[in-house]
């Protein structure tokens, strides 16, 4: 693995449905771990469960999507993320 990649990917949904959330996920979680690399991506197709966010080891390529998500929510998930 790159040196220089976080261990993460956090790509949050910026669709019509999340995006009211999503700034406040993307702030929140850019200072608070910078083990975590932060992406704004469309629409997940989940939008009946938004926000939504899905982190991805870059190590091991394992995905796990989060639905529903509070930015305090996204704060704890990413913390556990150190």
């Amino acid at each position: 693995m790159n040196k220089d990649k976080p261990k993460y990917s956090l790509k949050v949904c910026c669709g019509h449905m999340c995006q009211s959330y999503s700034a406040q996920i993307i702030k929140d979680t850019q200072s608070t771990n910078k083990n975590v690399e932060v992406k704004e991506v469309g629409c997940m197709g989940i939008c009946h469960k938004s926000p939504n966010i899905r982190i991805t080891n870059n190590e091991t390529k394992e995905t796990t999507t989060h639905s529903e998500v509070s930015p305090e929510e996204a704060k704890e998930i990413t913390r556990k993320l150190n």
